[in-house]
């Protein structure tokens, strides 16, 4: 099981010259069978909804995922297991403890939960 939970603390006005939602920030969670596994501050949440798209497109030809998208910056990653159609996941700020790999159908219904509650969120 992964669940990804997403609170947005920080709303940058419209005068940054750019689109502010590309700026939107906040707090993330995920969770691995149903124990936090990492929580990561101040993420910008088009990074990651970029990652998990990204993930959900092209996740079976890939070895791995980042976010950001290279290695030497990553604060999640996501590595296919030895076993068929398991994934394990990695970040320097893992909580202590035992994370099996989960199967790639939790990873996708997690994503994909995520992203539809990205749009109803952004449509407000």
């Amino acid at each position: 099981m992964v669940k990804i939970t997403f609170s947005i603390t920080d709303t940058p006005t419209a005068d940054t010259g750019l689109d502010a939602l590309a700026y939107l920030e906040g707090d993330m969670q995920v969770y691995l069978h149903d124990k936090l596994f990492t929580s990561l501050p101040r993420t910008l949440l088009l990074d990651f909804a970029g990652f998990a798209q990204r993930w959900l497109d092209d996740h079976s030809a890939q070895t791995s995922a980042y976010l950001p998208m290279n290695r030497e910056e990553a604060v999640l990653s996501i590595e296919k297991a030895p076993e068929a159609g398991l994934y394990r996941f990695s970040s320097a700020r893992a909580e202590k403890g035992d994370f099996p790999p989960v199967k790639e159908e939790a990873i996708a219904a997690a994503f994909g939960a995520f992203l539809a509650e990205l749009e109803k969120t952004l449509r407000k």
